[in-house]
């Protein structure tokens, strides 16, 4: 919803929605196999602390705004790896 606050854009509130979807369809098929490799705790752990700097760094989207969509890719990834 801040991307739209931020731009008033619909394309651009839709093309965050789709790099987050991209992101998970990406990611999807191997949590899996990793999941069973890794342990669970250290992977949770892992999971949160990557998912919290990157959440921390969507602050740099006020700088620049373009950097919304890697964040939120990256941030996408991070996600898959613990839900």
């Amino acid at each position: 919803m801040a991307v739209f606050t931020a731009t008033g854009s619909v394309a651009s509130l839709a093309g965050v929605w789709a790099v987050r979807v991209a992101s998970r369809l990406l990611l999807q098929p191997f949590t899996g196999a990793l999941a069973d490799r890794w342990d669970r705790r250290r992977a949770l752990v892992g999971g949160y602390l990557l998912s919290a700097l990157l959440s921390a760094s969507l602050v740099l989207v006020l700088l620049e705004p373009l950097l919304v969509y890697p964040l939120v890719f990256l941030t996408g990834l991070t996600h898959r790896g613990y839900e």
